[in-house]
């Protein structure tokens, strides 16, 4: 549609009601870009400083929440059915382990090798590296 002095000037209702002079049309709204995504960490574990608390905050019909105390080692699951009604409370307890070093083995000096024995395995090294030898030439 065009205005009284031309041009074509459209607002969100499809028609500007006042004229565009000289035929310059209306500057629109540039397009929106849309924000940076920056990352933002997320949990799904919602931080309360009681048991008050929980009862306070409100859950959708047919949701769990996870609850954690502050103050406590605890975590709390929230449940209400389908009708709405809230559930009994569940209660988790948790502690931090530290992790503990492996215990390292113990050299045992009782077994050691004869000289005997070292000779064995040597002359038995030497003859397989030899036949080694004679098949890759």
């Amino acid at each position: 549609m065009a205005g009284i002095f031309g041009g074509n000037s459209f607002n969100a209702y499809g028609v500007n009601p006042y004229a565009t002079p000289y035929g310059v049309p209306t500057p629109t709204a540039p397009a929106s870009q849309p924000a940076p995504q920056s990352f933002i960490p997320q949990s799904n574990i919602i931080w309360v400083n009681n048991e008050a608390e929980i009862n306070n905050y409100p859950t959708g019909r047919g949701w769990q929440q996870l609850f954690g105390d502050k103050n406590k080692s605890m975590f709390y699951i929230r449940e209400t059915d389908l009708n709405g009604i809230t559930q009994p409370l569940r209660r988790l307890s948790y502690t931090f382990e530290d992790p503990k070093p492996a215990e390292s083995q113990p050299v045992s000096t009782d077994s050691s090798v004869t000289r005997e024995e070292f000779n064995k395995l040597t002359d038995s090294v030497n003859t397989i590296t030899e036949k080694l030898a004679d098949l890759l030439k």
